[in-house]
């Protein structure tokens, strides 16, 4: 992977069909020059220049132009039976004027100024727009501070737009240098017709290759390091000689940008506080519950395949071309797909049958269900080229070939990969159009359902309407509400029938804020949540906090001093052994944590470089017993867990677990220190003691009760009973994609469990809140679900009671004062934003 955003921030794969394209204005007027700038090289000495001295003027003609523009794409090639291929990928484009203005399309990202504003638009979420206010000089980190952004712009193998860290970085050469050998300076080349240095930089990822014009020192190619990205996308060789460079066409220097109408953002999108990663669910497939249309596909022997052919089993068929990387990527997956069917319908096959035979043909007759392939590159590819290619991809399913295009064009769309599954009746039951990384577990879970002659159609047209309702109550949780409707108290949350166990009494509702998130109650006598005792602060916004007292009076706007690119949603406050008081910033999938003092100043961040990952987990904890409290921070990927004193000095790092789901802090043991619990990319349980060295993993425990193959993704502790020994709460998912509650013991065996109705609400929102029941004295978990349902369960998981709130949740935290408990609750409804208080009693 390319670390170096200075350079290699453009590493951007997939195929974008939008185009780089403007519109000269009319000014006639105008008395501004916009030819070319020339930027006068630095006389070399007699021996000639070096790699190096290339390197530093070409930084150097960058930071010195006022103006640059270009338009470029990614090259992607490789060799297909003895022919190469070329694909122009992912048009990218910019246009800056220092010190601010800029418009920047980067693989399906966008960012503009206007307006004293940064306007960023993603083009799969065209419903969301993300607007900043604009710095007084544009830096790399104004640009990429939303994870969904930077995630959108910064893909491999070459991230965002290859020369924005040449615009706009402070030391762009050192990162360039980084982690490379001495720079080689190669025989000069042409591109197209331009006289180029070719440096070469030796990097642990592979050979990165810049051709760099020799007249005005413009970055005119860069060929794409491929030794750890082939291991990747191709270890089965099935794509020889690939090559990946960025080609930057029509790039200069400028004096002034000419006057342009910048593109503008799409019309329905509404402004957002963040994005929401969620793209709008479309609607199934208009094949869905139909009999498939009538085809003629010609196997590999000259026979051929046809609608009738199907009639009386199950069939799934995908498209795919040797020409489309995307669609032989799918086909391999299906074909892994088909070996685990095969696989698991040999272990359910009646005592004393026979062993399935070794060949493809007849594992696929065995397995009562037809595979086959179909590939759609007609007379441009002989048969002996496709057997080939079906040899080199292990492709051992039935392979056919849709000759007339009669099977392609039936279909809704000419897009390759397409994925059909027609059961015995010949009626289709799955579509999808693209590919799509699944489970070959859960698919064959469906697959073995369509076999036993289940019918799917309804079930994923309620999935879909599911889906919608998802994406509209997440899409209105990030959106600001210009409105502010009078004000009404919030509807009563409704309790569950049957006799009511909890009864929510309204206290006090707060409707001065317009967005109000993720909340935290700081009570007190607490002594890790030292800091203002018995305030309440609420998220407005990632850089704005709203301090509220327990009467629900606003008590001050805190506005924290951030650059645009950094922020918070989650808290956590801390106090060190000596009784000073701090707080810990950070959101979930963002690229530093935040430590500030008492009053809000910002003491220091970690990582140091924002590329070293995306943060998952924050905890603070005193794992050894010295009295000392740290912090356990764990990112995503393989990014591993880490253990930082409160001045910010790495303790220990360990990155031998990849994947972490979570972590939860148990223990103490008899010499009083702690451990954590780490939930692994396979949903095992992997101890990490105080320092950092990790113990065998624990597979939790299977209840027979419940669905096979569901594993954990998250785990909470907390001393719900007081006994200084926490309890342990496990979420896991089941393969029919139920969300399951744990209650898991210190040997990891399951002591209970409780199936949820539907999935827990997602961060930055606490889905999960130990408390108690001060007037029975008694632990409880409360969860919240995505349908601002609140669950209320005890320590044995047994159902105590359950309430609906008909506002969408964003924020939710408890306490307890004078023998009594509190709930407070930030929410929005049809615009209305509120924070509310309620008391918890016990009938």
């Amino acid at each position: 992977m390319v670390a170096c955003w200075a350079l290699g921030s453009l590493f951007l794969i997939g195929c974008s069909s939008e185009s780089a394209e403007f519109s000269e204005a009319e000014n006639p007027d105008s008395k501004v020059k916009t030819t070319s700038q020339r930027v006068l090289p630095v006389p070399e000495t007699p021996t000639g220049p070096s790699a190096k001295s290339v390197l530093e003027k070409m930084v150097q003609a960058y930071r010195q132009a006022s103006a640059y523009q270009d338009e470029g794409f990614i090259l992607s090639q490789f060799q297909s039976n003895g022919q190469w291929v070329r694909q122009e990928l992912a048009p990218f484009s910019v246009r800056f004027e220092r010190p601010n203005r800029l418009w920047m399309i980067a693989h399906s990202a966008h960012v503009r100024t206007t307006n004293e504003q940064l306007q960023f638009w993603v083009q799969s979420l065209p419903q969301q727009l993300l607007i900043a206010k604009q710095p007084a000089k544009l830096a790399v980190e104004h640009l990429y501070f939303d994870p969904v952004f930077r995630q959108e712009s910064i893909q491999l193998p070459v991230g965002s737009h290859p020369v924005i860290g040449l615009l706009l970085a402070e030391e762009p050469l050192k990162a360039i240098l980084q982690d490379s050998e001495e720079p080689q300076l190669l025989a000069s080349e042409f591109v197209a017709d331009r006289s180029c240095y070719l440096v070469r930089l030796k990097r642990p990822e592979g050979k990165l290759d810049l051709w760099i014009d020799q007249e005005n020192y413009l970055l005119r190619r860069m060929a794409v390091p491929m030794e750890d990205y082939k291991a990747q996308v191709d270890p089965e060789g099935a794509l020889p000689g690939l090559q990946i460079s960025v080609e930057l066409k029509q790039a200069e220097f400028l004096l002034k940008l000419p006057e342009i109408a910048f593109p503008q953002p799409p019309q329905e999108a509404e402004e957002v506080r963040y994005f929401v990663p969620l793209t709008e669910p479309q609607p199934p497939s208009q094949l869905l519950g139909k009999s498939i249309f009538s085809f003629q596909l010609q196997r590999d022997q000259g026979a051929t395949l046809g609608r009738q052919d199907l009639a009386g089993k199950p069939a799934v068929l995908q498209t795919w071309s040797v020409w489309n990387q995307t669609s032989l990527m799918a086909i391999t997956q299906l074909e892994q797909a088909r070996l685990l069917f095969v696989e698991e319908t040999a272990k359910v096959a009646p005592a004393g049958s026979p062993a399935p035979p070794s060949d493809a043909a007849s594992k696929a007759s065995s397995s009562a269900i037809r595979w086959i392939g179909v590939n759609t590159d007609g007379e441009q590819l002989d048969l002996q080229q496709f057997k080939e290619a079906t040899k080199r991809l292990s492709i051992q399913m039935l392979n056919t070939r849709d000759m007339t295009g009669s099977f392609q064009k039936s279909l809704p769309s000419e897009e390759i990969p397409q994925t059909l599954v027609v059961d015995a009746e010949g009626v289709v039951q799955w579509h999808d159009i693209g590919f799509y990384p699944l489970a070959p577990e859960m698919f064959v879970s469906q697959l073995q359902r369509i076999q036993a002659g289940e019918d799917l159609t309804e079930e994923i047209r309620e999935g879909y309407q599911t889906a919608k309702q998802e994406y509209e109550n997440r899409l209105a949780e990030a959106s600001y509400h210009q409105s502010n409707p009078p004000q009404q108290e919030p509807s009563p949350p409704v309790a569950s029938e049957g006799e009511r166990q909890v009864v929510l009494v309204h206290r006090w509702s707060n409707s001065q804020l317009k967005a109000p998130g993720n909340l935290t109650v700081i009570a007190a006598g607490d002594s890790i949540r030292k800091p203002d005792p018995s305030a309440i602060w609420v998220h407005e916004g990632w850089q704005t906090l709203a301090k509220l007292n327990r009467e629900g009076n606003l008590d001050g706007i805190q506005r924290l001093d951030l650059p645009a690119d950094l922020g918070i949603t989650q808290l956590v406050p801390v106090t060190d052994r000596g009784g000073a008081a701090y707080w810990v910033g950070w959101t979930t999938g963002g690229a530093q944590l935040l430590f500030f003092d008492a009053k809000w100043q910002l003491l220091w961040k970690w990582p140091k470089d924002p590329q070293q990952g995306s943060l998952s987990e924050v905890q603070a904890a005193d794992l050894d017993g010295d009295g000392r409290t740290e912090l356990l921070v764990s990112l995503f990927g393989e990014g591993g867990i880490h253990q930082l004193s409160l001045s910010g000095e790495v303790l220990w790092s360990n990155d031998q677990i990849n994947h972490i789901l979570g972590f939860a802090v148990v223990g103490p043991d008899p010499q009083g220190k702690r451990y954590a619990l780490i939930v692994d990319g396979e949903g095992a349980l992997v101890p990490i003691n105080s320092k950092g060295q990790t113990s065998s993993p624990v597979k939790v425990g299977q209840n027979p009760t419940l669905p096979a193959g569901r594993y954990l993704t998250a785990l909470i502790s907390a001393d719900l009973n007081e006994d200084r020994f926490p309890e342990l709460l496990g979420v896991a998912a089941s393969p029919e994609g139920e969300e399951i509650l744990l209650g898991i013991g210190p040997d990891g065996k399951e002591q209970w469990s409780f199936v949820m109705e539907t999935a827990l609400k997602l961060p930055p929102v606490r889905s999960i809140l130990p408390g108690r029941l001060a007037e029975e004295d008694q632990g409880i978990w409360i969860i919240v679900d995505r349908e601002n349902r609140l669950y209320f369960l005890g320590e044995d998981g047994s159902p105590i009671d359950r309430f609906q709130f008909s506002q969408d949740i964003t924020g939710i935290d408890l306490f307890q004062e004078q023998n009594k408990t509190w709930l407070v609750v930030s929410s929005i409804l049809d615009g209305r934003a509120s924070v509310d208080c309620w008391e918890m009693r016990v009938e």
